[in-house]
C-alpha cells in the first residue's frame, strides 16, 4: 500500500522547518499540507515525539545548509518512522530540471537556494526569473544570454 504523504524538511542555520503534504494531482502546497512546524536546531531531538503521531511519509526530501552534525541529528529524528524510506538530500548539481548552476563547484550553492531556483523555474518556465538571496543573485537563461557565465540559469 502506498502512503500518500511527502515530508519536506528545510534545515537552515537556526531552524529546522518541516511540512507533511498529501500527494495530490491538484492544488498547491497550502491546500495539501497536512501538518507543518519548526524547531530550533538544538530542539531537533524532540521532533520524534511529535512526528510519531503523524502518518509515515512515502518520500522524504531534505535541504540542509547547517552541516554534518545537524544532518546526523535530523537522521536520528526520522527514526520516528521505522518503515519510512531513506531521505533524499538536495545537493546542487551543474544542471537539473532545466536550471544550470555555473559555480565552479556546484555544491557551493546552498541547497536551499538551488531548490528555490528549481521551484521558480517550475512556476515560470517560459519567463526570465531572477532569484536574489542575501549576497547571491542568480538569473535564468533569458536574462543572462548577454552576461558573464558567472551567473546561473
Amino acid at each position: 500500500m502506498t502512503r500518500p504523504f511527502d515530508l519536506l524538511i528545510d534545515v537552515g542555520n537556526t531552524f529546522l522547518k518541516w511540512g507533511l503534504f498529501r500527494r495530490a494531482p491538484a492544488g498547491g502546497a497550502r491546500e495539501n499540507r497536512v501538518e507543518s512546524g519548526h524547531a530550533l536546531l538544538e530542539e531537533i531531538p524532540t521532533l520524534p515525539a511529535q512526528w510519531a503521531k503523524l502518518p509515515t511519509p512515502v518520500r522524504i526530501v531534505i535541504s540542509n545548509v547547517a552541516g554534518t552534525r545537524v544532518r546526523a541529528a535530523t537522521i536520528r529524528a526520522l527514526e520516528a518512522w521505522p518503515d519510512a524510506p531513506p531521505p533524499t538530500w538536495l545537493v546542487p548539481s551543474a544542471e537539473q530540471c532545466g536550471v544550470r548552476n555555473s559555480y565552479r563547484n556546484p555544491a557551493q550553492l546552498g541547497s536551499d537556494r538551488w531548490a528555490a531556483l528549481i521551484g521558480a523555474r517550475g512556476l515560470l518556465p517560459s519567463r526570465a526569473t531572477m532569484v536574489a538571496s542575501t549576497s547571491h543573485i542568480t538569473r535564468s537563461r533569458e536574462a543572462c544570454s548577454r552576461r558573464s557565465r558567472k551567473f546561473s540559469r
